[in-house]
């Protein structure tokens, strides 16, 4: 059983993401919770009581809203609320600590806003913090049947290859190929068919079909979007590490290339 954690703030551009999620993890053997976290504005403390009952109040009720919403559209999914105090990374590590989160489903604002979306809002939160593979929603977003998850991998090899199992994962329930990627920005970070990470990533992929392809860009952002295009990926799957490429496009200022990151939905996991 799956539990996967749809996050809400009650935008337009969460409710977006949610509908993602729902439709791409399914109603077979899944659970989800639409979680909203709050937080009271510094007060005194007696102010902040009410304050924070009248929040958890509200929260409660347009969950409730939502979660009608949601099951009269997909009426076969187990879909439950949280209310839930506190910041929204915290929130649901304590979940998947306490076996209650698989997966996350955040939302973005666009590339519009990309230099917020990168720089400071929940989702690079979550992104920087939560331990659990994430699934990154563009506004706008429409799902559409996954044939192709493209895997973007850098030169450095993983601490574990485990770690790409929940990429792999995903591609089996989607009966997808992994298309996975790099892209060499000079010539010492070449990788082919017979490296050992390449190796590697062949052996956890199993029965999932599955290729690889090095890409010659001296811009990774731009190579990124550029594969994207060409490959008519359907989801974008990135490892995140401490500083892997991934973080250092989150760190760039507000470009075209980086803009370009903002467009494809998105799954990223972790190395510990």
């Amino acid at each position: 059983m799956k539990r996967v954690i749809l996050t809400t703030d009650f935008s337009d551009n969460a409710k977006t993401a949610i509908e993602y999620g729902l439709q791409l993890f399914g109603s077979e053997g899944v659970t989800y919770t639409v979680l909203n976290t709050y937080r009271e504005p510094g007060t005194s403390t007696a102010a902040m009581v009410s304050i924070a009952y009248y929040l958890y109040k509200e929260s409660e009720s347009l969950l409730a809203e939502l979660k009608t919403e949601l099951e009269e559209k997909y009426p076969n999914h187990s879909i439950e609320t949280l209310a839930k105090h506190g910041s929204l990374y915290p929130v649901v590590n304590s979940l998947a600590k306490n076996g209650l989160a698989d997966y996350v489903v955040v939302g973005t604002r666009g590339a519009s806003q990309v230099q917020n979306f990168f720089l400071g809002s929940n989702t690079m939160d979550v992104l920087r913090n939560v331990e659990i593979p994430t699934i990154i929603v563009p506004k706008d977003c429409e799902f559409k049947n996954i044939n192709s998850v493209a895997l973007a991998v850098d030169f450095k090899p993983l601490q574990k290859q485990d770690i790409l199992k929940p990429v792999v994962q995903l591609a089996g329930d989607q009966e997808a190929e992994i298309c996975a990627f790099h892209i060499q920005e000079n010539g010492q970070d070449v990788m082919s068919d017979e490296s050992p990470e390449v190796i590697d990533f062949f052996h956890t992929c199993g029965d999932i079909p599955h290729k690889f392809e090095n890409i010659k860009n001296e811009n990774v952002a731009a190579g990124i979007g550029s594969y994207m295009d060409k490959s008519n990926a359907d989801l974008m799957a990135i490892v995140a590490r401490k500083h892997n490429f991934l973080e250092r496009l989150f760190q760039k200022s507000i470009t075209k290339e980086v803009s370009l990151l903002a467009s494809f939905p998105m799954a990223v996991v972790k190395e510990k």
